[in-house]
């Protein structure tokens, strides 16, 4: 598992511009262009304690290991409502995405979202993990999952805390 990485503001790079209320990929980090069609995101902050995003599909291994921490994720994030702690499946094939949830018994927000991810990332690596801030600038970002949960835990709490300073209120 690599570590979560911070990252930081700064001007997006040439190129074509993305559409609005999409996360694009800045010369030095992640940040959240203006704009926000709620068909996509229901609303352009996340929670006042910012959100914490898992990016995921039904056939990746390293994403099937991560469900049990997830899950203990979002136990010790259930008193606090103020954090949004969500999901984007990435499967092709929507079908396969609620049998699955009901059979890992899978419980925090899980959105379709292959096209989307897609369109956003120019590489699919799974699982992603973002923590963005409440003024929707990505803060943290870490791609694929390692064997020791508890740290994975530990590590993604201390992100969501950061995210909690972040940004205008």
């Amino acid at each position: 598992m690599g570590p979560m990485r911070a990252g930081r503001r700064g001007p997006a790079e040439a190129g074509p511009t993305p559409p609005p209320g999409r996360i694009s990929r800045g010369s030095s980090g992640w940040r959240r262009t203006s704009g926000c069609p709620s068909s996509i995101w229901p609303t352009c902050r996340g929670g006042d304690g910012g959100s914490f995003i898992n990016i995921w599909a039904t056939w990746c291994g390293p994403c099937r290991e991560e469900i049990p921490h997830l899950a203990k994720l979002k136990d010790l994030l259930a008193n606090e409502p103020e954090v949004v702690v969500l999901s984007f499946n990435v499967d092709t094939e929507i079908g396969l995405i609620a049998p699955f949830v009901k059979e890992h018994g899978i419980t925090l927000p899980v959105l379709p979202a292959a096209v989307y991810v897609q369109d956003l990332l120019p590489v699919m690596s799974i699982p992603r993990n973002w923590v963005v801030g409440r003024d929707g600038v990505l803060l943290a970002e870490q791609i694929g999952f390692g064997s020791n949960g508890e740290e994975w835990v530990k590590s993604v709490q201390a992100k969501i805390e950061s995210a909690r300073g972040s940004g205008p209120r």
